[in-house]
């Protein structure tokens, strides 16, 4: 329930700087929503995945400033992450793995300082501030992204142990 309300928060964000000729968009993007949530939907569909993808689009296309950006931008996080959470289970097994989301939470809120205060300088062409945002960007990803255990690197070959 909270991934879809995170969903439609991240939808509505962008739906507010558009104009109304961008109806369509935020429509199939709560469809989306809805279909993200559904458990009958195919798990090859990645409705989450173009969710997030409708409300990036609106964000290019109709931009909501950069405060807005920085609020849409930890939505998204938040509905993907919750969108990826475990099926309902117990309040031991659902507080383990929330605290299992705390890097992917301080990365997205580290980047999301980092473009800000980028954004807040004045605004020279440095190089060393692409690098810095670029750094800062493989670092979030590399601490968000989940490491496999050493089993599940390699598939094993069918006749060997």
């Amino acid at each position: 329930m909270a991934a879809g309300l995170a969903g439609l928060l991240m939808l509505a964000g962008p739906a507010l700087a558009a104009p109304a000729a961008a109806l369509a968009l935020t429509v199939a993007g709560t469809l989306l929503v809805i279909g993200s949530l559904v458990t009958w939907v195919s798990p090859r569909v990645p409705a989450g995945t173009l969710a997030a993808g409708i409300a990036v689009i609106q964000c290019a296309l109709w931009p909501p400033g950069t405060v807005g950006l920085a609020v849409e931008g930890l939505l998204i996080l938040g509905y993907l992450l919750l969108l990826d959470g475990p099926a309902p289970i117990g309040a031991a097994m659902a507080g383990r793995w929330l605290r299992g989301q705390v890097p992917a939470a301080i990365a997205g809120l580290a980047g999301t300082g980092a473009v800000l205060v980028a954004l807040a300088a004045p605004s020279t062409a440095s190089p060393w501030l692409v690098l810095a945002g670029l750094a800062a960007a493989v670092a979030a990803y590399v601490i968000a992204v989940p490491r496999l255990p050493r089993r599940l690197r390699q598939p094993r070959r069918p006749g060997r142990s």
